[in-house]
Parts: C-alpha cells; sequence; structure tokens
C-alpha cells in the first residue's frame, strides 16, 4: 500500500478513536466556563486584584496584583475536585505488658513492636451529584503476617431533595461517635471495650446503604441504615453451630438520631441515639437488639491563637439476644465508656478514659478497663502517644497492666482532622 495511503487511514483511525475524549474534554472546559461557583471564585479574585493594584501608589507599586491566598485556594479546589485526593496513613506500636499476651492461635501479641496499620485512602468527587471514596488497609492480624481489606468503597450523593443524602456500598455504620473513625483516629490507643464486644474487634465495617436526612430548622439529622452483618463478633452475633457460622439471609437495621449544637461561642455539644436490630440464625426465629445512647460535650475558645480545648464524651449500650430456653433463654448485656481530654498546649493532650463491658455468650462475665495517655503532635502529619492501661478480667483470669507506645503518621493529601483535635 502506497505510504500516503497509510498515512491518511492512521490520521482517519486516530480521529475517530480520539474524537470522543476531545469532545469530552471540550465539553468538560464548557462545564468550567458555566460553573457559577468558579466564575464567582474568578470574579472574587479580579475584584480583590484591581483593589490592590489601585491601593498600591508610589514607585514601588506593582503593576501585577493577586488576590488573597484563600481565593487562591478555593479555585485551585475548584479546578481539581475531579482530581482523587490520596493520603496514605502508618500505624505503628510497641505494645509492652507485665505478663504476655497471646491471641486466639497461641501467638504472643506483646512485648514487640508491630506495624499495626497502613491504609490508603483515596477519595474524589465522580461528577457533580456523587462523590467516591475508597479505602485500602494492609494490617498486621498474626505477628509478621500481614492481609489486604478493603476497609471502606461506598458512594455518596449529596444532592437528593429535600435535604437527604445517600451512601451505598461498604462503609462504616453511624452507630454512636468512635465506630466511624478508623483505628489510627480514635483518640485513644485503641477502641473502648464496648465497641470491641459488641460491634467488633475494630468496630463494624460492612456493606449496606444508608439514608441520612438533616432537619432543615434545627441542627438534628436522622438517619436509616441497612447493613450485612455477617462478622462473626459484630451486630447481629450469628451463631456458629458445627464450625459454620450461621447467619441470617435478612440485613440488619440501625436507625439513629444526633442533636448537635453549639453555644456561648465556646461550646460544642452532641446527643445521638442508636437502636438496631436483626437475626442470629438462618430461620429468622432468634432476634437480637442493640440500643446505644452517646453525649459529647467539648469546651475550645474561639480566641485567635487559643489552642485549649477540653472533652467529655460517653457512649452507652444495651444488647439483647434471644435464645432458645434449652440454650439457657435470652442474653442481657450492657456496656459504657467514658473518656475526657485536656488539650495543654497546640501540641500536647492530656487523658483517661473508663471502659466496662459483660460478655455476649455469658453476661456474667464482665471486664473493665482503666488508662491514661499523652498525645504530642509535632505537626499534623505526625503523632506520637504514650498510654498506661489496667485490665481486669474475672473468671479467675489475671489482670493485665500494659505500656504502650504509637506513631502516626500522614503523607499526601492532607485529611480532615479528627473531631477531637484542635489545631
Amino acid at each position: 500500500m502506497d505510504k500516503r495511503w497509510k498515512c491518511c487511514l492512521l490520521i482517519f483511525l486516530f480521529t475517530c478513536f480520539f474524537s470522543p475524549f476531545l469532545k469530552g474534554e471540550e465539553e468538560s472546559v464548557e462545564d468550567l466556563k458555566g460553573d457559577k461557583e468558579l466564575q464567582s471564585l474568578l470574579k472574587e479574585a479580579e475584584e480583590e486584584s484591581q483593589k490592590g493594584s489601585s491601593s498600591s501608589t508610589g514607585k514601588e507599586s506593582s503593576s501585577e496584583s493577586t488576590a488573597s491566598p484563600g481565593v487562591i485556594q478555593k479555585i485551585s479546589q475548584k479546578l481539581n475536585e475531579f482530581n482523587p485526593r490520596i493520603t496514605i496513613f502508618g500505624d505503628i506500636s510497641y505494645h509492652w505488658s507485665h505478663k504476655p499476651v497471646y491471641n486466639e492461635e497461641g501467638e504472643q501479641i506483646s512485648r514487640r513492636f508491630s506495624l499495626r496499620e497502613a491504609e490508603g485512602d483515596f477519595r474524589a468527587d465522580v461528577d457533580p451529584y456523587a462523590k467516591g471514596v475508597l479505602i485500602v488497609s494492609l494490617g498486621e492480624e498474626t505477628p509478621n503476617q500481614y492481609t489486604v481489606d478493603i476497609e471502606e468503597g461506598y458512594i455518596t450523593f449529596e444532592s437528593l431533595p429535600w435535604n437527604f443524602r445517600a451512601k451505598i456500598g461498604k462503609f462504616r455504620p453511624d452507630i454512636g461517635i468512635l465506630n466511624k473513625l478508623h483505628l489510627h483516629d480514635v483518640p485513644q490507643f485503641n477502641y473502648p471495650l464496648p465497641i470491641q464486644r459488641f460491634l467488633g474487634e475494630e468496630g463494624l465495617s460492612t456493606a449496606g446503604a444508608a439514608l441520612m436526612w438533616l432537619f432543615p430548622y434545627a441542627p438534628w439529622d436522622f438517619s436509616l441504615q441497612v447493613l450485612n452483618v455477617d462478622q462473626e463478633s459484630a451486630f447481629p452475633y450469628p451463631q456458629r453451630k458445627n464450625g459454620k457460622l450461621s447467619a441470617s439471609s435478612y440485613p440488619s437495621i440501625f436507625f439513629r438520631n444526633k442533636l448537635q449544637e453549639s453555644f456561648l461561642e465556646n461550646y460544642e455539644l452532641q446527643m445521638g441515639m442508636t437502636y438496631g436490630f436483626g437475626y442470629g440464625d438462618k430461620k429468622n426465629r432468634l432476634k437480637n437488639q442493640i440500643f446505644g445512647m452517646d453525649f459529647f460535650f467539648r469546651w475550645r475558645p474561639l480566641k485567635r491563637g487559643t489552642y485549649r480545648s477540653f472533652v467529655i464524651q460517653t457512649e452507652f449500650f444495651y444488647v439483647e439476644r434471644e435464645r432458645f430456653q434449652q440454650d439457657g433463654g435470652n442474653i442481657y448485656s450492657i456496656g459504657l465508656y467514658s473518656f475526657i481530654q485536656y488539650q495543654i498546649n497546640r501540641n500536647i493532650y492530656l487523658g483517661g478514659r473508663y471502659d466496662f463491658s459483660h460478655d455476649l455468650e455469658d453476661s456474667k462475665n464482665r471486664e473493665y478497663k482503666l488508662s491514661g495517655y499523652v498525645s504530642y503532635y509535632t505537626t499534623e502529619f505526625l503523632r506520637l502517644r504514650l498510654g498506661y492501661e489496667y485490665h481486669h478480667l474475672n473468671r479467675q483470669r489475671p489482670d493485665i497492666h500494659s505500656i504502650f507506645f504509637q506513631i502516626t503518621f500522614v503523607f499526601g493529601s492532607h485529611p480532615a482532622e479528627p473531631y477531637w483535635v484542635n489545631r
């Protein structure tokens, strides 16, 4: 074939293949031009630039004036909102105890260093109506053995009518306060006992759908969550028979309402209630219920340059598990935790926590913990933590005294700070 024909054919194929992308690029540019929010920011930047140039006098006046850093940052965020924001977390710890602590496989997990978790957090605006989140973790399940897990992967619809929002995928459901936080964001070294015993060792993360509604005339929101819960240690606590997990084919339903209010400028208050139910067997005969209440209070002076805060937080859980009479009848369990935390300056936080929980299989078996800690931020990207914990276990099991050291670091896109941080 003549070279000219080959060139023409290649140009034709190239045009046919890439024209949709070129068209899409043109449309995206037109979308940006028609974006009212972006146009408003550009206009604001232009006005600030003109003000700056008009206020300049004498020979030192600059012919080129720029807008304020805040406006420039907003424009940059707007132009990049569809690009993924990637954040990497690392969580390194050392756990010492006066007696060796073993996991269920009989392996010692105390008196050793551990990369507890490395986590990648990917977030982006899918389009003007939806946002996507994918969180992948690499965790040390047993000493020197790591597993990869999709901790969260979901899409949210933020622009539904009548103040509704929706979330679909795998996520940490809104059950109380701390369950929504990943382990590296918890104010202390680990999750409180009631969350570990009732929702799972690292809280509850599962697939499902959630519908949220914000009351338009008050800071009061409601949520309905339909969840697949098939973790053995989590609600609704499926039974194990003959070595196999006997879980219901029905999802679990959770309702939650929360009131959050700021008052007298320096104070924040949040109160919430959660109710959930599901079935713990395949024949859907045994109903499990969980009821929770939570309270959060924070004092934080809003005066510029004042880095002080005081936090009180508590959560209470009540669990009822139906059982046949031949299996001993219903089981009723309660659990709670409370912690206080005081911020000394910009970088240092002091706190203490009390945990109490019944055993889900035997409510006569109880345990509690007392712990204290100090957290030190070198910057918002690096945190050091030192803590002590006393763990009392009854049923003639020995008590445990432990000391924890933790390093948490972040790089990549700057994430939102946990609610208890004041920087």
